[in-house]
């Protein structure tokens, strides 16, 4: 970065990142052996612990036996070039503007495969009682962005912003931002914003080939030709479905408005925010029971978008499709206050969302949306010098299911952290240490199935410990 001239200034950046993992999991079952080994007599469904052929049947198991292996990868290229600069002025004060482009590519994949005894390798399609995806795609992309910040008087602003990118796998996309800000004193803050623009669909959605899940489904309503008609006695049981991505997905849209008020005297920031979210054209699926009275039966090795019975069992193939839509609102409440003592300084910071309303309508059909309504942090701080140790309580309230036949309980986790800053000396440096999930509190259960989790991205990872350094040059 660097000045051209007094009131104009330039930003120039290459950024690329490559991330791979890969996890070796638990064991699982092969469903068609399982079923070939029980039909032989040989894997002992009656009394598994105590077989009658205890060699049979443990052969049974090992035939049976898959591991599950997920390798997945994100890596990346972009560069971007932005003027800024400030021109006509307002009160003494300058219109500040920027302007510039940016490109680059993105890759990610996350393949899941299940591996037997004898090295062979089974998707997801193939386990039984195993959700899972596997995807793998590239997008390319350029885009151009500018906004500006006009100051009305010496108390209030006016800013607007504009972007436009197009990529190579869904085309264009364009988003706008408005926003407005008035400081009627030193300590207080009103604002106003409003945002509209369009979202591409994840590489997931686009180009998933082996995704499976086990909905459950009001009742069977049976064979037949579609629509079928209403079951007469409810009849709950739990189907499998296949889900393929659907490369020919739209960008969704979405709109934001919100009003704030901010509060600002050392050592004290308050912040609270109504907002309302808009989201139309969502991918999504259909709800498993429309889809069970609505989509054909497959015939002649057909494997989309309809209805499949071997045995007793059903499947249903299904593709993603933008019929998601969905309206959310809420107030957000951030506060903050630091205290300085004779041995350094204690800071309390947090933040409370709380949903007042929320919607979901799937191809305009009113359905439940099952969220949290509360969730809270609260960060408590004590720095010395250049050391400073973190606790941090996440709460998240329960909730409904969206069937509305069962709940999530709270859930409550705890993080540690110390940090520290120029260690020995070492001027730009940083090394924090720390856990996530310090009481390894798991992912909540659906009371009504078991099979269905929710949780924070840490409740899923347990108690993680974690040590980074950072270096700036």
């Amino acid at each position: 970065e660097g000045r051209l001239t007094e009131n104009l200034g330039y930003e120039a950046s290459i950024d690329a990142y490559h991330l791979d993992s890969s996890l070796v999991g638990n064991t699982f079952v092969h469903a068609d052996r399982i079923r070939e080994e029980i039909a032989a007599g040989r894997y002992d469904v009656v009394d598994p612990t105590s077989p009658i052929d205890p060699d049979a049947h443990q052969q049974a198991i090992e035939r049976t036996s898959l591991q599950e292996e997920e390798v997945s990868g994100i890596e990346g290229l972009g560069a971007r070039l932005a003027l800024e600069g400030r021109t006509i002025a307002f009160d003494d004060r300058r219109v500040a503007w920027t302007a510039g482009l940016d490109m680059g590519t993105a890759k990610a994949h996350s393949i899941l495969r299940f591996r037997d005894n004898d090295g062979m390798v089974h998707d997801v399609t193939k386990v039984l009682g195993s959700g899972g995806v596997s995807f793998e795609g590239e997008r390319k992309g350029v885009g151009v962005f500018g906004d500006m910040s006009v100051p009305l008087t010496g108390r209030t602003e006016f800013r607007v912003a504009a972007r436009g990118d197009e990529y190579d796998d869904v085309g264009g996309l364009q988003s706008f931002r408005v926003a407005a800000e008035h400081r009627p004193t030193d300590a207080v803050t009103l604002r106003s914003s409003w945002g509209a623009g369009d979202r591409a669909p994840s590489m997931l959605h686009l180009h998933s080939t082996a995704s499976q899940d086990h909905p459950y489904i009001q009742c069977d309503p049976g064979r037949g030709s579609a629509p079928r008609s209403a079951c007469t006695t409810p009849n709950r049981r739990q189907v499998t479905r296949e889900t393929t991505g659907n490369p020919k997905l739209e960008p969704s849209e979405t709109e934001r408005f919100a009003v704030g008020a901010e509060f600002r005297r050392h050592p004290y920031f308050v912040d609270v925010e109504w907002y309302r979210l808009s989201r139309t054209g969502l991918p999504g699926l259909r709800n498993p029971n429309w889809a069970m009275h609505n989509l054909d039966e497959c015939s002649d090795g057909r494997q989309s978008n309809c209805i499949a019975r071997v045995g007793g069992d059903i499947t249903i193939y299904d593709s993603f499709a933008n019929i998601v839509d969905t309206e959310i609102s809420g107030i957000t409440t951030r506060y903050r206050a630091d205290f300085a003592t004779d041995w350094g300084e204690i800071g309390l910071s947090g933040a409370w969302r709380h949903v007042t309303d929320a919607e979901l309508r799937i191809e305009g059909n009113e359905d439940r949306y099952a969220t949290s309504k509360n969730m809270a942090r609260i960060r408590f701080e004590a720095r010395r010098q250049n050391l400073t140790a973190t606790w941090t309580v996440n709460h998240r309230a329960g909730f409904r299911n969206q069937s509305d036949t069962g709940d999530f309980s709270d859930w409550t986790g705890h993080d540690v952290a110390l940090d520290w800053n120029e260690p020995m000396g070492l001027e730009g440096a940083r090394i924090t240490v720390g856990i996530f999930n310090l009481t390894d509190a798991g992912l909540t259960v659906d009371t009504a199935n078991p099979d269905s989790v929710d949780g924070p991205e840490a409740a899923g990872w347990g108690r993680t410990f974690f040590l980074t350094l950072n270096k700036s040059f």
